[in-house]
């Protein structure tokens, strides 16, 4: 659920400091889709993978799909779930309506080379620094949020293969330093030639 905007910000006011160090939990566990876990991730898979327990959340990456055709929209279902009997806030930090930067991510190749970023990936994985505002959402308990935010915009996925994505994304405590962070499980997917047109007229 979504709150009403809180703040609205400029350049001079960045939301998290960009050079705070980040604590990640460790290990990646396994476990079956729950009913309230996603439609959407769900149809891809029986079972989802989560990332560390941390802070009482855990964080999913799913795309849509395990296999896109070249040049086809490339998303990614990212899921937080709540594993406590209290709701959790977690910030939603944007520049526009489909672009966020509390949300990271890192693709790679079949090789673990890195895929590189678009201009507008390069700006989102980096420290806000000219969004519209802040909006608080609640996990509820026992309960989750989901997304579904576009790869082929971040990154440059032209070409085929296999890759793997793996999603960030940072838990606000002014009392914690390092600032704690939800890290997912990584998850592959492939892209593949396009079929051509092959009919006649």
């Amino acid at each position: 659920m979504s709150l009403a905007r809180i703040v609205t910000l400029n350049r001079r006011a960045p939301l998290i400091a960009g050079t705070c160090l980040i604590f990640v939990c460790a290990q990646t566990v396994t476990v079956s889709a729950q009913t309230n876990g996603g439609q959407a991730a769900q149809k891809n898979s029986a079972a989802m993978e989560w990332g560390p327990l941390c802070r009482g959340l855990q964080l999913s990456a799913m795309p849509i799909a395990n296999v896109f055709s070249s040049g086809d929209p490339i998303k990614v279902v990212v899921i937080v779930t709540n594993v406590t009997a209290e709701p959790i806030a977690l910030p939603v930090i944007f520049p526009g309506s489909d672009h966020r930067y509390d949300v990271k991510f890192v693709v790679t190749d079949a090789r673990g080379q890195r895929v590189p970023f678009t201009q507008l990936g390069s700006i989102l994985d980096g420290e806000p620094k000219a969004v519209s505002g802040v909006e608080g959402r609640f996990v509820p308990p026992k309960g989750v949020i989901e997304d579904v935010i576009r790869l082929d915009n971040r990154f440059e996925l032209g070409t085929t293969g296999v890759f793997s994505v793996t999603v960030r994304r940072l838990i606000p405590d002014a009392n914690s330093k390092p600032v704690p962070e939800l890290i997912s499980n990584p998850a592959k997917f492939e892209i593949v030639p396009a079929l051509k047109n092959t009919s006649s007229y």
